[in-house]
């Protein structure tokens, strides 16, 4: 609205970014932004817009469909007799949801909706020729580039924060469990590839990506990427 065109908020999701070795981030902050700058090749997400409901009243607007954020989430913890701060660790968001029987926190699921069937399969593919041990590394020499190339454009479309090394991907502790708890897989004892396996067996003929996402998943994943929305602010009366 006029009263306020743009304004920080750093309760939301900020950009995704790749950058110039291949690697993937998320930018929390500022200053964070400021120093990847130089090194950023693409954009994947811009991150979160937060409109506030009377811009969509004041223009007798539908609401759009959003993705699934915090509040959501905390509103059906609620619903279901429970409390929790707005940002969980991963211990706790598995523990609450297990507990509970509510969806997955939004800051451990990834735009599913974003890619095709065809992309999830070959995304499944190279994560079951992965290592675990305290990060998950994929394999990627020149060889791995070239056949999983599709499978790295994947990750990086479903927001996954990675780092690419000479010869592998890697993932971190935390992100690399959530991926894997998204598709079913939480024991970590056993090997990676035998778990595929069973994810492979067990996964929905039929659906979109985010059906299959929940034909494997425990907990309920919902979509995160809700409606993207173009945004431009001039002076106040010209922002759209």
């Amino acid at each position: 609205t006029k009263g306020c065109t743009c304004a920080v908020c750093d309760t939301i999701d900020g950009p995704i970014v790749k950058l110039n070795d291949g690697s993937v981030k998320k930018v929390f902050t500022v200053i964070e932004g400021k120093a990847l700058l130089s090194s950023v090749s693409e954009i994947i997400y811009l991150g979160d817009l937060l409109v506030p409901y009377g811009d969509f009243t004041s223009r007798n607007h539908p609401l759009e469909k959003a993705g699934y954020v915090e509040q959501y989430w905390l509103e059906h913890l609620k619903k279901a007799g429970g409390t929790s701060m707005l940002f969980p660790s991963f211990e706790d968001a598995v523990k609450i949801s297990e507990q509970f029987s509510i969806p997955l926190h939004p800051r451990f699921i990834f735009y599913w909706t974003q890619i095709t069937k065809d992309d999830f399969f070959a995304l499944v593919d190279w994560l079951a020729r992965g290592k675990f041990d305290s990060a998950f590394v994929l394999p990627y020499t020149k060889s791995d580039s070239e056949r999983f190339s599709k499978a790295k454009r994947a990750l990086e479309i479903i927001g996954c924060e990675h780092k690419v090394t000479l010869e592998n991907v890697v993932i971190s502790d935390v992100e690399a469990r959530a991926l894997l708890l998204n598709l079913g897989i939480s024991d970590l004892s056993k090997p990676i590839e035998e778990s595929f396996d069973v994810v492979i067996k067990s996964v929905a003929k039929e659906g979109d990506t985010l059906d299959l996402i929940n034909s494997v998943s425990k907990f309920r994943i919902y979509d995160k990427a809700g409606t993207f929305v173009g945004a431009r602010m001039g002076r106040p009366e010209k922002a759209k």
